[in-house]
């Protein structure tokens, strides 16, 4: 799958550039509530990464597509903006400590594996969210 999205990437670049429909409604929600960290869990080439940024917060972004980080990464270097990246499988266990992000967004991501696998991912997501924190996913319709 790895190298399917580096494919992906390589040849289309950003891929996704508009944010996802709900994201101005989520992100005054989490200004709202005084949210300040947040995770892109499966962030590809950055779309939301840079729509938090702008908006102020401390946006951090997690995908194993080298391809999608790299675009990404240069993105928010050209709109001078800042998010903090890592290459990772999100199905293993995630580079944070525990209770560390405020917020948790992941568009159209967690779907792509085996059930085990997502449940896996989803304690992790539990794991480094904080008690209280907010979570925003959204999954392809079946």
């Amino acid at each position: 799958m790895r190298k399917q999205w580096d494919k992906i990437f390589k040849e289309g670049g950003k891929v996704f550039i508009k944010p996802q429909e709900n994201m101005a409604r989520v992100a005054r929600v989490l200004k709202k509530e005084g949210v300040k960290r947040v995770l892109d869990l499966g962030c590809g080439s950055g779309r939301h990464l840079i729509y938090l940024a702008q908006r102020k917060f401390d946006v951090y972004g997690i995908d194993f597509s080298k391809e999608g980080i790299k675009i990404a990464k240069n993105w928010l270097r050209k709109e001078k903006l800042k998010a903090k990246l890592k290459v990772r499988d999100i199905y293993r266990k995630l580079p944070y400590k525990d209770n560390f992000f405020d917020a948790i967004i992941s568009t159209q991501t967690l779907h792509h594996n085996k059930i085990e696998k997502i449940r896996k991912a989803i304690k992790e997501i539990e794991r480094v969210l904080r008690p209280g924190g907010l979570i925003f996913i959204t999954m392809r319709r079946a």
